[in-house]
């Protein structure tokens, strides 16, 4: 059984799990004698959770055995922060697909700041999506529920006004030089 169990791809939402053994006996010729135990468990990591948890194996078998099972999760803090940045990305593309679809349906002709805009949000979201603490690499839970996401829709976004900004600003040209 391998000592930790859990998976990074789950970020913020990832649960370690570790197991370990402990077996005091002190053996004499007479007899068995159990040794008095204690054990104090003390974990601090920024961010982190550690959740142990002390069990006898088997009390009538062997008393002399105790489990330890140790959790380590995210800290309810870091959960909440990293759920907020998701949010927060999720409202400025919802806020550019909107202000996106109102000038590429509109007869008006595409603002260029729109076009800055979308590529503004483009390079900005990586480094959004870093700002979470101890984040892994590409391709964890935060990721597909958002990141991705969201990097298509200024994608989506930034090609259709690029296109229609270019292909009429010579009749918006015409137009003003009137």
């Amino acid at each position: 059984m391998p000592l930790l169990e859990g998976s990074s791809r789950d970020y913020p939402f990832d649960v370690y799990t570790a197991f370990i053994q402990f077996a005091f006996r002190l053996d004499t010729n007479t007899s068995q004698a159990a040794i008095p135990l204690a054990i104090e468990f003390a974990g601090a990591v920024q961010s982190i959770k550690f959740r142990p948890e002390f069990a006898a194996l088997n009390p009538d078998q062997d008393p002399f055995r105790v489990t330890m099972t140790i959790t380590v999760l995210r800290a309810n803090l870091t959960i909440f922060f990293c759920i907020c940045v998701m949010i927060l990305m999720w409202i400025l593309a919802i806020a550019l697909l909107c202000v996106t679809g109102q000038a590429l349906f509109s007869p008006r002709e595409v603002p260029p700041p729109l076009l800055a805009a979308a590529t503004a949000m483009l390079f900005a979201l990586p480094a959004v999506r870093n700002v979470q603490p101890n984040v892994p690499a590409i391709g964890c839970a935060s990721d597909v529920l958002s990141f991705f996401w969201q990097v298509n829709a200024a994608l989506s976004s930034l090609m259709p006004s690029a296109n229609k900004y270019c292909c009429n600003l010579g009749q918006w040209q015409s137009l003003r030089a009137r």
